[in-house]
């Protein structure tokens, strides 16, 4: 009884132990993929975006062309891919480059054109000279709707580079404040195909525990145990206790007592026996 009565505690405390670790794991696992799904969700709306950023400036002068009038259909009829669709990222970003369109031409077509002669300076210098207001944002929609408005007045009747059909306005140099920033580390896209990488681990963890969870729900062995120790406790100690007051016994009664103790302790011998195969085929069984 001794046996498997301190076999059956300590069981039952290794296995508390590890389904206490694996409650606290599943709670970081849990509170881990909340925080990865909050960034993936970010870096796609991010991502989301960034392609319509990218396919409206794609269209930008002709959405110039338009005077800001250019609905999301004819957008993606004209500019984007047959998967393009027409989501809320892209609506918010084409009325807005709309808005700032016709914001710009109203702030700067009437100036350009009371000016005696085509504007002969950048886009800046022209803002800070006449005060125009705008947000940084808006800076990229302001330039080209300048651009637009300036070709299309005439050019000066003389110009230092007219004998070689040249407009100081044409030669273009490169504005070293406006060079793309170089990135390095992955992408958006890449962010997005890593996160989810990672999600699928803490998945496939997460599915792992709540398996190691259920067997511990069903124990090998426990049940059998308590039941021979039961049986043991019941014939071996119970049964000859209550005979004790008893001062003669007849011969039966000793020969069931003395049954009652080989039975026992032959159940007892025997699980001991089938517990041994069975850690031995669950260590082959673990074993690579």
């Amino acid at each position: 009884m001794a046996i498997i009565g301190g076999f059956l505690v300590s069981r039952l405390v290794t296995m508390s132990a590890e389904r206490n670790g694996l409650l606290r794991r599943r709670e970081e696992i849990d509170a881990l993929a909340a925080i990865k799904r909050g960034e993936r969700g970010q870096l796609l709306s991010e991502d989301e975006a960034d392609e319509a950023v990218g396919l409206i400036s794609d269209a930008l002068d002709d959405l110039i062309e338009a005077e800001g009038d250019m609905s999301l259909e004819t957008l993606l009829q004209d500019h984007g891919d047959p998967w393009d669709k027409p989501t809320d990222s892209l609506r918010f970003h084409l009325d807005r480059a709309n808005e700032t369109i016709k914001q710009a031409s109203a702030q700067l077509e009437p100036t350009m054109k009371a000016e005696a002669q085509r504007p002969q300076r950048s886009f800046r210098s022209f803002a800070r000279a006449h005060g125009v207001k705008y947000e940084e944002w808006q800076e990229y929609v302001y330039e080209a709707v300048y651009r637009r408005i300036r070709d299309e007045i005439p050019r000066p009747p003389s110009s230092g580079f007219s004998g070689i059909g040249l407009d100081p306005e044409d030669i273009v140099m490169p504005s070293f404040e406006r060079m793309p920033t170089i990135v390095r580390g992955p992408s958006v896209p890449e962010k997005i195909e890593i996160l989810a990488s990672e999600l699928r681990a803490l998945d496939a963890e997460r599915s792992n525990i709540e398996s190691q969870l259920g067997r511990m729900a069903r124990p090998s062995g426990i049940g059998r145990g308590i039941a021979i120790l039961a049986y043991f406790a019941g014939i071996g100690i119970a049964f000859p206790v209550s005979l004790l007051p008893v001062t003669n016994l007849n011969t039966l009664v000793r020969l069931a007592v003395v049954l009652g103790f080989i039975s026992g302790l032959a159940l007892v011998i025997g699980y001991l026996i089938w517990l041994t195969r069975s850690l031995s085929r669950d260590r082959a069984a673990s074993s690579p």
